[in-house]
């Protein structure tokens, strides 16, 4: 007997099906796709409100978002940390907002590793971004001895990059312990 088991099986209301054509009309007839119009609008509105922040801005990817950051906080001329475990958009987001990636090796964890990052700092750093990958907050952005805490005992910049972590809430834990984070995801 030959018994076909689908692996998932969609199932999508007459109201979602609607609601979800119509606003691609929507898009597709206003020209605005990615980053335009009414849905990025009210993307942008629910999302800031629900971080609790003032204001949101979408792009159309990640390296984008750095690159908005980074060129927000003025980088251009001087060099920026960031950590050898990551994707690549994050040196070209450094390299688009005019400066120079120095790479900071990582923690068994990962993440990170503040030491590395202290010893890598020079007169031209400007910005550390440390990379939250999957929900991970990188602890090495939160505990004293922190990649924060050495950047502004140097005056540079470390801005917040969460676009691969979205809804992470971080956790206070044992003290001695690194501070665990989860992702929640939200609707």
């Amino acid at each position: 007997m030959n018994l076909a088991v689908p692996a998932q099986v969609y199932d999508f209301p007459a109201e979602d099906i609607d609601f979800i054509t119509g606003e691609l009309r929507s898009m597709l007839e206003g020209g605005r796709y990615l980053t335009g119009g009414q849905v990025s609008a009210r993307f942008e509105k629910a999302f800031s409100r629900q971080h609790g922040d003032l204001m949101a801005s979408a792009v159309n990817s990640g390296t984008a978002a750095l690159e908005a950051i980074l060129t927000s906080v003025d980088v251009r001329g001087g060099e920026v940390i960031v950590p050898t475990n990551t994707f690549g958009a994050t040196g070209f987001a450094v390299v688009r907002a005019g400066a120079r990636p120095v790479f900071a090796d990582m923690l068994p964890d990962f993440t990170v590793d503040p030491a590395d990052v202290a010893r890598r700092i020079t007169d031209r750093t400007k910005a550390i971004v440390t990379v939250h990958i999957g929900g991970l907050v990188s602890p090495a952005t939160l505990d004293s001895s922190s990649c924060a805490a050495t950047g502004a005992s140097h005056s540079s910049r470390m801005p917040p990059t969460l676009t691969a972590a979205h809804y992470t809430v971080v956790r206070p834990a044992a003290s001695g312990s690194p501070p665990r984070s989860r992702s929640t995801p939200r609707r």
